[in-house]
């Protein structure tokens, strides 16, 4: 049972890697996107600047609601190792009493 806790919280540490690796390709490539197309588009010198200002405040503002969803998700996952943890402790310690009472009742 301890095994299968591992593997899952294994699982769990690989996904929210992943989601950083996500979050930061999807913050990246909007900005490249963002900044390919506005310079490519026929307008003002000042049209183009007020656009990537603008977008460069809604991908701000984008990208902190991401994090702040990986911190919510990354302290939900530091939650569930403590009390992954305090179980197996628990587990531990109820297998070392058992066994200290046969080896007391065989003595």
């Amino acid at each position: 049972m301890v095994e299968n806790e591992e593997v899952i919280q294994m699982d769990t540490n690989h996904r929210n890697g992943n989601f950083g690796a996500f979050l930061l390709g999807t913050i990246v490539g909007g900005l490249i996107a963002t900044t390919t197309a506005l310079l490519f588009a026929p307008q003002s010198g000042e049209q183009t600047q007020q656009q990537i200002k603008d977008r460069a405040i809604a991908l701000r503002t984008e990208a902190e609601g991401k994090i702040e969803q990986g911190r919510q998700s990354a302290g939900d996952a530091v939650k569930r190792a403590r009390s992954s943890v305090a179980d197996w402790l628990e587990q531990g310690a109820k297998v070392i009493d058992k066994r200290a009472e046969d080896i007391r009742a065989e003595g």
